[in-house]
């Protein structure tokens, strides 16, 4: 939405303590759910990007999916092979450097499809780059993948060409919260609660 221009109101939600809200517009109780105007709720981030994508009124923002259908299953392929580099943020929060085996060349791996383009689509921005950049921002916060990612300079200003897209800058992960959820899961007290707060004291 940040990044198509869309104004829209977030909502944090408790998601351990599920509020009705998020149950009313999405009984798996996931996140994210996008309340429109109209009263209709649509859930999971693939079907939201592609809703917006083809709506008239937002034909003028930024394609995330591509129309044709060969690309977008492409682009599927790529979003399938990133799969594992998405999960090493709950390895580390939950095992730490125990649940690192491996994270080596899953990284290595997401540099690989990156190559030397300017973004995972091309010269241009796509779904798996808007899917991957808050993943890499949170592990810029967290110090044993930090390390792993700025090990590959291609990865690093990926993330700087990213972060300085409109709509991108100003939606970045506050550290703070990300070492205190770091130290609640650790303690196995649960995930992301909100408002936030240290349930290991």
């Amino acid at each position: 939405l940040g990044y198509k221009g869309i104004e829209f109101e977030p909502i944090i939600v408790d998601a351990k303590n599920k509020p009705a809200i998020l149950l009313d517009g999405n009984p798996l109780g996931t996140v994210p759910v996008l309340y429109m105007e109209d009263g209709t709720n649509i859930h999971e981030s693939g079907t939201i990007v592609e809703l917006l994508d083809n709506l008239p009124e937002y034909a003028d923002t930024p394609r995330l999916i591509p129309t044709d259908p060969v690309k977008k299953a492409q682009q599927q392929m790529r979003l399938a092979y990133m799969a594992p580099f998405y999960s090493l943020m709950m390895k580390y929060k939950t095992q730490g450097e125990d649940g690192m085996e491996g994270a080596e060349g899953i990284i290595e791996k997401t540099v690989s499809l990156l190559g030397d383009k300017n973004f995972f689509g091309g010269d241009s921005v796509d779904l798996v780059d808007i899917y991957t950049y808050p993943w890499v921002d949170r592990y810029m916060c967290l110090p044993g993948l930090k390390t792993r990612v700025e090990k590959h300079n291609s990865l690093i200003e990926w993330y700087e060409r990213v972060s300085a897209l409109p709509g991108i800058s100003d939606k970045r992960v506050n550290p703070e919260w990300m070492t205190i959820l770091g130290k609640n899961m650790k303690a196995g007290k649960g995930g992301l609660i909100w408002p936030i707060k240290d349930l290991t004291e």
